[in-house]
């Protein structure tokens, strides 16, 4: 369960002037599951080690909860050792990826330790492959610079 943390209520959108969207939520034993279809609202984010939907995994857009949790819970279909941040969806289009994918990465600068690594899941299932053209320039800056 997240420890220390603004308790969130379902439907309890974020404010950039603090709350649960400004604070670090650290979970153990976390499944990230990604979309199987390809929809404005996606069943999709962070489940808790209890089956619970983590409702600070979810994005929202225009006030509207865009990330929802699945209708059965997620088995995990790989283990990853370490600490990881989750940081959403990536996404294809520039601006998108600009604003949404990379939004929670202000969270770097805030954690005790650094991640083992990062963790994004796709904004369209079976799309166009994650890393390529400018997204692949800016990680490998990203990686260069700042690690």
């Amino acid at each position: 369960m997240a420890n220390g943390h603004t308790p969130l209520v379902a439907g309890n959108p974020p404010s950039p002037n603090g709350g649960w969207s400004t604070e670090i939520c650290t979970l153990s034993d976390a499944t990230v599951f990604p979309p199987v279809v390809s929809s404005m609202v996606q069943a999709c984010g962070v489940q808790e080690s209890d089956g619970s939907y983590c409702l600070q995994s979810a994005t929202w857009r225009g006030g509207r909860q865009t990330m929802i949790a699945s209708a059965s819970p997620v088995e995990p279909v790989e283990t990853l050792k370490g600490r990881y941040l989750f940081a959403g969806q990536l996404w294809y289009h520039f601006g998108h990826y600009m604003v949404e994918s990379l939004s929670r990465l202000w969270a770097l600068d805030h954690l005790d330790e650094k991640p083992d690594g990062i963790i994004f899941i796709p904004k369209r299932p079976g799309g166009r492959p994650a890393l390529i053209g400018y997204k692949k320039s800016f990680w490998t800056f990203w990686a260069s610079t700042f690690r």
